[in-house]
């Protein structure tokens, strides 16, 4: 083969390679996973006001919430370890309601119909948003889950990436209450 043919022969099959990968990456059902290391500011830092709607469609914002810690959670139902931390989130919730305590599950699904089924299946009763990549982007939460622990004064006191256990969410939100 002359050169100039095997090159262009070369070129296109490493471009047919790099489309097929590209095609491969973007039809997965799930997004691949992110590593990110626990986070959490060096300080107190404001929260972000947001306005989200519930699955029910009424808006829902963080402001709603003023003189109660509230729990983040940016979590999606095709996320296994958000779904392995729901009954954690689901206990707390009930267990430190009467202390000031509210969770908030900010959902990344597209379609609130999937969240409602599987809210309904998993029995989880505290409120739960549809978020946007803005709010998620505000909150740093980059890996899903991520959640962040905000004190009574409005302040983002505590960022966690990763699924975590209930004791590991106690430790920081009891200190709050």
């Amino acid at each position: 083969m002359k050169p100039l043919t095997t090159l262009l022969v070369s070129a296109g099959i490493g471009l047919l390679a790099i489309g097929t990968a590209g095609l491969l990456i973007l039809n997965q059902d799930e997004p691949p996973e992110i590593a990110v290391p626990n986070t959490g500011p060096s300080r107190p830092t404001r929260a972000v006001e947001f306005q989200l709607p519930s699955l029910a469609g009424r808006m829902v914002k963080l402001s709603d919430f003023r003189g109660r810690v509230v729990l983040l959670n940016f979590w999606a139902t095709w996320c296994p370890p958000c779904r392995e931390e729901m009954p954690a989130l689901k206990s707390l919730a009930h267990a430190h309601k009467s202390q000031g305590l509210t969770v908030i599950g900010i959902s990344m699904d597209q379609n609130a119909a999937v969240v409602k089924a599987y809210a309904e299946e998993a029995g989880l009763d505290f409120p739960l948003v549809m978020g946007t990549p803005k709010v998620a982007a505000a909150y740093g939460a980059v890996g899903l889950p991520t959640t962040v622990i905000i004190d009574r004064e409005g302040n983002a006191v505590q960022g966690l990436v990763g699924r975590r256990s209930r004791e590991e969410f106690a430790a920081v939100i009891e200190p709050l209450l």
